[in-house]
């Protein structure tokens, strides 16, 4: 009888240990390898945010006037994924080279009412500042949402360079890589209408 108690436990510490439950709706993945078995496994259940993007983005920086003082733009600055937490967030999660959680932030999308619309929550920890912004998601291939800089990180990154009254502000621009399936629209022949 004493055997047979022990069966539960086991059945118990094989759920809670493996890896594949945990990572059922994409937590604890890290690599480039897990993302893509985790996004080819679900394809039928993925929000069209769900994938791994090339981000790229516009740096603006303002004097006090708001004059575009310095303007860059950084093509395919690095690789992300965005992958599902719970029913409302999706987690970004960096599986470039320097990855897994290499610069200090972490960073969330959440769904919303609005259909392809969704809250990004981005927690910077050196120094501690939390960027918000609104997300637009465009034809399910496309990311878009922009924020301005808080001033402690400015005065970290600029150090000497920086002047009271300067804004730095970064527009986001996201490019789906994988999974690569795009819902087409059908155009309407005029012809039929007829």
């Amino acid at each position: 009888m004493k055997g047979l108690n022990i069966i539960p436990l086991i059945i118990l510490i094989s759920i809670f240990s493996n890896p594949v439950s945990a990572q059922k709706n994409g937590q604890g993945i890290r690599t480039r390898k897990e993302i893509i078995r985790y996004l080819d496994k679900n394809k039928d259940r993925l929000d069209p945010i769900e994938g791994i993007w090339s981000l790229n983005v516009i740096n603006s920086l303002y004097d006090k006037r708001g004059n575009v003082v310095k303007q860059s733009y950084d093509e395919n600055r690095s690789s992300w994924a965005i992958v599902r937490v719970d029913k409302l967030r999706y987690k970004v999660v960096d599986i470039g080279e320097d990855a897994p959680d290499s610069h200090g932030f972490d960073a969330y999308f959440e769904s919303t009412a609005l259909p392809g619309i969704y809250t990004y929550k981005c927690i910077f920890k050196k120094p501690d500042w939390v960027a918000n912004a609104n997300a637009k998601l465009e034809g399910d291939v496309a990311l878009r949402y922009d924020y301005f800089v808080s001033k402690k990180f400015m005065k970290r990154e600029q150090k000497y360079y920086y002047k009271r009254g300067m804004w730095l502000h970064w527009d986001f621009f996201w490019v789906k890589k994988y999974p690569q399936e795009i819902k087409r629209i059908e155009k309407s022949d005029p012809a039929k209408s007829m």
